[in-house]
């Protein structure tokens, strides 16, 4: 008569049993969460219930599984990313206030042809001597209307400069632009929206570019920026097209943003364009500072309506039409 040994197929069949069920938990996770320690909270996960390791080229993988879906990618700590997280639509992106690391000069988000995106709470850690645009919408040549860039939100969000301090100086590094919309194409951004955004040795704090007489980004909000140290704070670098092209920037809201003059800086709210374009409770800090100031506002001959509430203005190029500012302007 052969006698089993009971206690010891019952632990095997626990321990079998407790794989299967971490197994199941963690959906697509690269190893399996056993010990008492684990938490799958410190892990890349989706709102479709599967985890990855933290690293940060899972967190494009975590925004891919999630398809056409609807839904939400937690990175629950310090990662480093080796390309620009592309972002889709009506996904977020939740980095819970944890640091980024990006590797190599880099864009930290990209948003093409993409809408209802949101990105927030990260800390972005660039590389010393960064000259990539961190945040970037891009709307590339010969883009058409399916490839629009609408609605997306990029919130609470502080990008670190490692550079070098110079006494008298700032930053010795300051080559990146912070948030850059890019338009090369004929279709558009409309209503995105930045807020509470930090950034400090720029070489442009917002940039928004068209070089090309097509398309247009209008309706986008700039809230609560603030841009420690740049070459130009806000430019308007825009194609000059025929006068009766409405397109480009128009009606953009820029509200309590506000920047702080370095030595080397030569801009300040540069080039304004096209119409309505409307900056409230702006500020240009100290435009005593720069060793070789050209204006702290500037706005070109194809620019109209433009609403203007400042703090202060030292030095105004005002070249628009029907310029409004607000009452009793200290200048």
């Amino acid at each position: 008569m052969i006698k089993k040994n009971t206690s010891k197929v019952l632990t095997v069949t626990v321990i079998l049993a407790v794989t299967l069920l971490s197994v199941y938990l963690i959906g697509s996770v690269t190893r399996v969460i056993s010990a008492s320690t684990d938490n799958k909270d410190t892990l890349i996960r989706n709102s479709k219930g599967n985890y990855w390791e933290l690293d940060g080229d899972n967190i494009q993988v975590a925004i891919d599984d999630l398809g056409e879906d609807r839904g939400t990618v937690w990175v629950g700590g310090e990662t480093t990313i080796s390309s620009p997280i592309l972002l889709k639509n009506n996904i977020m992106v939740d980095f819970q206030y944890h640091k980024v690391y990006l590797d190599g000069d880099i864009s930290f988000v990209r948003a093409q042809t993409c809408s209802h995106a949101t990105v927030k709470n990260a800390r972005v850690k660039i590389t010393d001597g960064h000259t990539a645009s961190i945040i970037h919408l891009y709307l590339a040549p010969g883009a058409g209307w399916p490839d629009r860039v609408r609605y997306n939100t990029f919130e609470n969000i502080y990008i670190n400069n490692p550079s070098s301090w110079i006494e008298g100086v700032g930053y010795s590094k300051h080559d990146h632009v912070g948030i850059h919309l890019e338009n090369n194409g004929g279709t558009n951004f409309l209503y995105n929206t930045f807020k509470d955004i930090q950034m400090h040795g720029v070489k442009t704090g917002i940039y928004l570019e068209q070089p090309v007489c097509s398309g247009w980004g209008n309706g986008n909000q700039f809230e609560n920026i603030w841009i420690d140290q740049f070459e130009t704070m806000i430019w308007f670098d825009v194609a000059i097209c025929d006068p009766s092209w409405a397109g480009a920037f128009n009606q953009n809201v820029f509200q309590n943003v506000k920047g702080q003059s370095a030595t080397y800086s030569v801009h300040g709210v540069r080039d304004v364009s096209h119409n309505g374009n409307h900056f409230d409770h702006v500020l240009v800090w100290d435009w005593w500072a720069p060793t070789n100031p050209v204006n702290d506002w500037s706005l070109r001959n194809d620019s109209s309506r433009t609403y203007i509430c400042a703090h202060y203005i030292s030095d105004i190029d005002d070249q628009g039409r029907h310029t409004r500012y607000c009452d009793n302007p200290w200048t």
